[in-house]
């Protein structure tokens, strides 16, 4: 599956010999970024759903879901900066969440920055509405997290 008719990026399923470029990809994005190790681990968890985006041999996009029960967590998301606003992002959420349903899930939840407009407008035009706010969630800045959740 590829983000356009003309693009060379293909979406696929992560495996453990992904965790190092998707481990890069996260410092690059993110204040708190998953370790290679935490993304060794969740790849090889069975309710863990793992997508990535790549050209070759470069990994532009990835996502991380969690199943469990009737439910999906997007754990992470994550799109170079070169490659946002082109539809990756979308193809992964929407891809994961795909085959979340497939194992039964009904429901998908995130938690997202709450100061993080850029995402929360992404989540909300993929159907997420706001469920609730978790004060003081993320540890490196104290920051709030706004729970978000859709039907699958």
């Amino acid at each position: 599956m590829t983000t356009g008719p003309s693009s060379s990026i293909v979406v696929r399923n992560a495996a453990r010999f992904d965790a190092d470029a998707m481990s890069a990809l996260e410092k690059a994005v993110f204040s708190d970024p998953w370790t290679y190790n935490m993304l060794e681990n969740a790849l090889a968890r069975p309710e863990t759903i793992a997508l990535c985006g790549v050209s070759e041999s470069e990994l532009y996009g990835s996502i991380v879901l969690r199943t469990a029960a009737d439910e999906a967590e997007v754990m992470r998301i994550a799109v170079a900066a070169g490659h946002r606003r082109g539809g990756l992002g979308s193809l992964l959420l929407e891809k994961g969440l795909a085959l979340a349903k497939n194992r039964c899930a009904v429901t998908a939840f995130l938690e997202v920055r709450e100061t993080n407009r850029a995402a929360v407008s992404f989540y909300e035009a993929h159907s997420f509405e706001l469920t609730g706010k978790r004060p003081r969630y993320y540890s490196d800045t104290g920051e709030a997290a706004l729970v978000m959740a859709r039907i699958l």
